[in-house]
This record gives structure tokens, C-alpha cells and sequence, in this order.
């Protein structure tokens, strides 16, 4: 995917002091180590962060959407794309 990704901006001319793709894990209990590597610092303080049909893949939506604002600067925007629903009828079954 995040290859896609980095195609994509290059094919419209866009270098990676302008908008780039991390890899991570949200849900991780403790903050892991990204692909590439991001500093603490990096990882933080955003105008602007954005996902886009990906958050019904995620199993504890919740979680996610704090981890993600969490990133925010102060006033920053964080925007969620996603019109995909997901079965939730086997999950509540399972979680019985």
C-alpha cells in the first residue's frame, strides 16, 4: 500500500518534503517503532492528519481515532474518509 502511495506522489510531482507515508501500528499498547524510522518528535504535532478508507479495517475504531488525534498540534484537523461498513454481527458473537 504504501508503495502505491509514494508512486502515486511522485507521479504528480510531489517529493517527500511535501507529503510522505509511515507505516505503524496505533493499536500497539506502547509506541513502535515506524517503517521508515520516525523520531518522537516527528511523530508529533500535526496540522493535518487523514485516513481514507481504512478505519473500518481496524478492529478497535475507537482506539485508533484517539491515537490519531493525539498527534494533532493544538487546533489541528483530523480527518476520517471512510463510507465502508463492516459486518459487525460475527464480532459480537465471537465476543460472547
Amino acid at each position: 500500500m504504501l508503495e502505491n502511495y509514494r508512486a502515486t506522489a511522485t507521479e504528480l510531482g510531489l517529493d517527500e518534503s511535501r507529503m510522505f507515508a509511515v507505516q505503524g501500528n496505533l493499536l500497539a499498547p506502547t509506541i513502535t517503532p515506524t517503517r521508515p524510522p520516525l523520531s518522537e518528535e516527528e511523530l508529533n504535532g500535526f496540522d493535518l492528519v487523514a485516513i481514507c478508507l481504512a478505519l473500518h479495517h481496524v478492529e478497535d475504531i475507537a482506539l485508533a481515532t484517539k491515537r490519531l488525534a493525539e498527534r494533532l498540534r493544538p487546533g489541528g484537523v483530523l480527518l476520517i474518509i471512510d463510507w465502508a461498513t463492516r459486518d459487525v454481527s460475527n464480532e459480537t458473537e465471537e465476543q460472547a
